[in-house]
């Protein structure tokens, strides 16, 4: 063995540091599973490898926020199955009792029914008969209210000459009778004697109201507030904190807090305070205090209850001029007000009422009060609701210049309960149903308990207002996830969309008090008999439109239940294709990173073997090596 010289002493030190790191790094892979402890010891293959360790991270973050996507989409789909089977129930319900005779459910003061006791015409002559308001006259020439018996000889002809004469008569030649809706019969008839052996008509019959139907009606009126009852609970859905149906507020989007129906019925009594009629008297948040009305006067004369304030009853809702409408027609043969700014009158809604003011003369005789009927998609046109004679409430055709800032100003809707609590101490009722508003929004014409309801003058005390109330409390915003780079899904159902809209309206006015006319004939004239038929007419098909949309009495967005579910399950499918893709994408790039980074354990172990032996070597020559000197070689 030759001595070492300085150049071998640190080539065998090199080959021994060599050995050494083998040994640390296949320590480490047989350990770990890694090929290297840093980046850099990738080499050029780093860069893949954080650039795919990025996309998966990215990638599993959208997969845990998909997690919440997808339990909101579900409780979602659950909250509008609950709701349909409830429906569905209530719907089902209302058929039956729908089914019975629902005229005879009031009771009947006159017994609906006349019997002609005389054949002697000349009884009959210039008698009269006042039916549903109007008066007819018995005569021999014929006139616009006069039964024409000219020709008659005997009781039976009469009877068909009045059932010929007067609408709703049906005439019943086998029991020689005549039959008239319930309380048509009204006012001071001279041909119904209050002597009946002189009278030549005999009454028939009253009958009481139908117990057996009442107890069904009862027992749909408790169906439809606890539907209610679940309905406001389900629509109060939270995930995460956030109020599913609530618009991006953080209160709850529906207030429903009667404990009862009784409770609820003693708030809408269905004779003074009715439950609204329209989606925009339904969804009214409207408040008035002292600053918007000034001092108020409230006056009750001839039944007609008016509240006048020394200011206003609207607040300004839109200013049209260049920059929210452009320039506005108004357009008498169409009934409608068109601006030329794309989503001019979006804030509006149907069955608003609403007040064209200001000083700008280009109004003409158009500075009044309208009711809106419809509005356009695009928001540009408002249709206004015609008056009683079918005619447009717009007098004169006129475009108003866009620089002169007309105000439109809204007020309540007609139907909107407002709360009059804040005048209890004025021994005010507690609540009104608004009926209309005069043209300059001063006087508020409202329906009222008439005992509550003096005449007197409320000063500007700045310690009340007038409120109405909507069950929905929530916000506006449309609530939009990504769920990956490139998609996202929506969350754009509110409590306040029509579906929901149109069943509390359907089930409200089922679930009020007195939806049978139960008012006295001798008191206030004819009885609405067709009281009841109406309302569960409407309720079903109200409820019909927010189910399934058929026959659709509020278009636009989330205008049925169907379309929701439609809506839900389409963002669903999206959300679980994504998922898919992504737990596919993920499983790729882990695979892909693993066999960049991941290292053999038991190869490595190996070769751990294999390096530590020869480690072992390189020490064992060195030292035997280092024993060698030149003495000892000379020697």
């Amino acid at each position: 063995m030759r001595v070492p010289t300085y150049s071998n002493m640190m080539n065998m030190s090199a080959a021994i540091q060599n050995h050494r790191n083998l040994v640390d790094k296949y320590t480490y892979q047989s350990m770990s599973g890694l090929k290297h402890q840093e980046y850099s010891g990738y080499g050029m293959k780093a860069y893949n490898i954080v650039s795919m360790e990025s996309t998966l991270q990215l990638t599993n973050t959208f997969m845990e926020n998909n997690k919440l996507a997808n339990i909101t989409l579900n409780t979602s789909n659950l909250a509008i199955q609950t709701i349909t089977d409830a429906l569905a129930d209530v719907k089902t319900a209302l058929t039956d009792l729908n089914g019975t005779d629902l005229k005879k459910i009031s009771p009947d003061a006159t017994g609906g029914q006349l019997s002609f006791t005389s054949d002697n015409v000349a009884d009959y002559m210039g008698k009269t008969l006042t039916i549903s308001g109007t008066t007819y006259t018995f005569a021999n020439t014929d006139g616009d209210t006069n039964i024409n018996i000219a020709a008659a000889t005997d009781a039976k002809q009469i009877m068909q000459a009045v059932a010929d004469k007067v609408p709703s008569v049906e005439y019943s030649e086998e029991n020689e009778k005549i039959s008239f809706p319930l309380y048509s019969v009204d006012g001071y008839s001279t041909l119904l004697s209050e002597e009946p052996t002189k009278s030549s008509v005999k009454m028939g019959t009253p009958h009481t109201m139908n117990s057996e139907q009442l107890l069904a009606l009862e027992n749909v009126q408790r169906i439809a507030f606890s539907t209610m009852q679940m309905i406001a609970d389900t629509l109060n859905s939270n995930v995460a904190g956030k109020y599913i149906y609530g618009g991006g507020s953080s209160t709850r989007p529906v207030k429903f807090d009667y404990a009862n129906l009784n409770e609820f019925q003693q708030y809408y009594d269905g004779v003074n305070t009715l439950y609204p009629s329209s989606s925009s008297a339904v969804l009214s948040n409207l408040s008035v205090d002292s600053t918007v009305t000034g001092d108020l006067h409230f006056e009750q004369v001839g039944g007609k209850q008016t509240i006048t304030a020394a200011q206003s009853f609207a607040k300004q809702a839109i200013v049209m001029n260049t920059a929210n409408t452009g320039s506005v027609t108004l357009d008498s043969a169409s009934n409608t007000m068109k601006a030329t700014e794309y989503g001019a009158f979006s804030s509006l809604h149907e069955g608003d009422s609403i007040i064209l003011g200001g000083d700008n003369p280009d109004l003409g005789n158009n500075a009044k009060a309208y009711v809106i009927k419809s509005i356009s998609a695009d928001g540009r046109t408002v249709t206004f609701e015609t008056d009683a004679e079918g005619h447009s409430v717009i007098e004169d055709t006129v475009t108003l210049s866009p620089d002169n800032d007309v105000v439109v100003s809204k007020s309540f809707p007609i139907g909107t309960v407002i709360n009059l609590d804040g005048f209890a101490d004025n021994n005010l009722a507690p609540t009104a149903t608004v009926l209309g508003i005069s043209d300059d929004g001063k006087e508020l014409y409202v329906k009222a308990d008439e005992a509550r309801f003096p005449t007197k003058d409320v000063t500007n005390n700045k310690k009340w207002s007038i409120s109405a109330e909507s069950y929905f409390q929530g916000g506006d915003l449309e609530y939009n996830q990504r769920i990956s780079e490139s998609q996202t899904i929506s969350f754009d159902i509110k409590a306040s969309d029509p579906a929901f809209e149109k069943i509390f309206r359907a089930l409200g006015q089922i679930a009020q008090g007195h939806i049978v006319d139960m008012s006295d004939p001798l008191q206030t004239g004819a009885i609405d008999s067709q009281k009841t038929a109406r309302l569960v007419e409407d309720a079903m098909t109200l409820i019909s439109s927010a189910v399934g949309g058929a026959g659709d009495i509020a278009s636009g967005k989330n205008s049925s239940l169907y379309s929701i579910t439609a809506k839900i399950s389409a963002e669903y499918t999206v959300l679980n294709k994504v998922v898919e893709n992504q737990k596919l994408a993920a499983s790729n790039l882990e695979n892909n990173i693993s066999t960049l980074k991941d290292a053999d354990k038991q190869e490595a172990a190996v070769k751990l073997l294999l390096s530590e032996s020869s480690l072992e070597a390189s020490y064992t020559v060195l030292s035997e090596v280092s024993k060698l000197s030149l003495l000892n070689y000379i020697k």
